[in-house]
Protein backbone atom coordinates (compact mmCIF):
# COMPACT_ATOMS: atom_id res chain seq x y z
CA UNK A 1 0.00 0.00 0.00
CA UNK A 2 0.88 3.49 -0.39
CA UNK A 3 -0.17 6.78 0.50
CA UNK A 4 -0.03 9.49 -1.84
CA UNK A 5 -1.97 13.10 -1.30
CA UNK A 6 -5.16 12.14 -1.58
CA UNK A 7 -4.69 8.86 -2.65
CA UNK A 8 -4.49 5.34 -1.62
CA UNK A 9 -3.44 3.00 -3.94
CA UNK A 10 -3.63 -1.16 -2.30
CA UNK A 11 -1.46 -3.81 -3.98
CA UNK A 12 -3.82 -6.82 -5.47
CA UNK A 13 -5.30 -9.18 -1.98
CA UNK A 14 -3.76 -6.31 0.48
CA UNK A 15 -6.89 -5.70 3.34
CA UNK A 16 -6.87 -2.31 3.56
CA UNK A 17 -8.63 -0.35 6.52
CA UNK A 18 -9.23 3.70 6.64
CA UNK A 19 -8.76 4.50 10.35
CA UNK A 20 -8.79 7.99 10.03
CA UNK A 21 -7.21 10.49 12.50
CA UNK A 22 -6.63 8.07 15.16
CA UNK A 23 -2.60 8.12 16.90
CA UNK A 24 -1.13 4.41 18.61
CA UNK A 25 -2.04 1.17 18.54
CA UNK A 26 -4.62 -1.23 18.76
CA UNK A 27 -4.31 -4.77 19.85
CA UNK A 28 -6.15 -7.68 18.60
CA UNK A 29 -7.45 -10.58 21.15
CA UNK A 30 -4.79 -13.05 19.70
CA UNK A 31 -1.99 -10.31 20.96
CA UNK A 32 -1.38 -8.44 17.40
CA UNK A 33 -0.42 -4.95 17.74
CA UNK A 34 -1.54 -3.03 14.91
CA UNK A 35 -0.32 1.15 14.44
CA UNK A 36 -3.27 2.45 13.53
CA UNK A 37 -1.59 6.33 13.20
CA UNK A 38 -1.85 6.43 9.30
CA UNK A 39 -5.07 6.92 7.63
CA UNK A 40 -4.91 3.39 6.07
CA UNK A 41 -3.16 0.61 7.15
CA UNK A 42 -2.47 -3.20 5.86
CA UNK A 43 -3.96 -5.67 8.17
CA UNK A 44 -4.79 -9.77 7.63
CA UNK A 45 -8.20 -10.69 6.31
CA UNK A 46 -8.84 -12.32 8.95
CA UNK A 47 -8.22 -9.49 11.27
CA UNK A 48 -9.61 -6.63 9.91
CA UNK A 49 -13.26 -6.51 11.13
CA UNK A 50 -11.83 -6.56 14.36
CA UNK A 51 -9.27 -4.17 13.83
CA UNK A 52 -12.06 -1.89 13.05
CA UNK A 53 -13.92 -2.61 15.60
CA UNK A 54 -11.03 -1.46 18.03
CA UNK A 55 -10.54 1.94 15.96
CA UNK A 56 -14.61 2.55 16.24
CA UNK A 57 -14.47 1.31 19.77
CA UNK A 58 -11.50 3.90 20.54
CA UNK A 59 -12.93 6.80 18.81
CA UNK A 60 -15.97 5.99 21.45
CA UNK A 61 -14.32 5.82 24.16
CA UNK A 62 -11.71 8.77 24.11
CA UNK A 63 -13.65 10.97 20.92
CA UNK A 64 -13.06 11.65 17.29
CA UNK A 65 -10.65 15.09 17.12
CA UNK A 66 -13.15 16.27 14.12
CA UNK A 67 -16.31 16.02 15.88
CA UNK A 68 -17.09 18.46 18.74
CA UNK A 69 -16.52 17.50 21.98
CA UNK A 70 -19.90 18.28 22.95
CA UNK A 71 -21.25 15.45 20.41
CA UNK A 72 -19.71 12.39 21.38
CA UNK A 73 -18.64 10.06 18.28
CA UNK A 74 -21.44 7.39 18.06
CA UNK A 75 -20.52 3.96 17.36
CA UNK A 76 -23.32 1.38 16.19
CA UNK A 77 -21.13 -1.99 17.76
CA UNK A 78 -21.62 -4.90 14.96
CA UNK A 79 -23.94 -7.70 16.58
CA UNK A 80 -20.70 -10.34 15.69
CA UNK A 81 -18.97 -7.81 18.66
CA UNK A 82 -21.48 -7.72 21.56
CA UNK A 83 -20.02 -10.00 23.13
CA UNK A 84 -16.49 -9.37 22.78
CA UNK A 85 -13.54 -8.87 25.29
CA UNK A 86 -10.85 -6.95 24.14
CA UNK A 87 -6.98 -7.58 24.62
CA UNK A 88 -6.02 -6.42 28.22
CA UNK A 89 -3.48 -3.96 26.28
CA UNK A 90 -6.79 -1.94 25.03
CA UNK A 91 -6.89 0.04 28.28
CA UNK A 92 -8.90 2.42 27.41
CA UNK A 93 -11.43 0.52 25.39
CA UNK A 94 -14.56 -1.04 27.60
CA UNK A 95 -16.19 -3.99 26.35
CA UNK A 96 -19.66 -3.33 25.35
CA UNK A 97 -22.69 -5.52 26.76
CA UNK A 98 -25.81 -6.37 24.64
CA UNK A 99 -28.64 -3.88 25.79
Amino acid sequence: MKIIPGQIVADPGEHVLLTGPITGTVTTTDGTVVDVTQPAVVVPADQVDEVAHLVGLRYAAEGHPDDPPDEPFQYEVPKTFVKYEPHPDNSTIVATEES
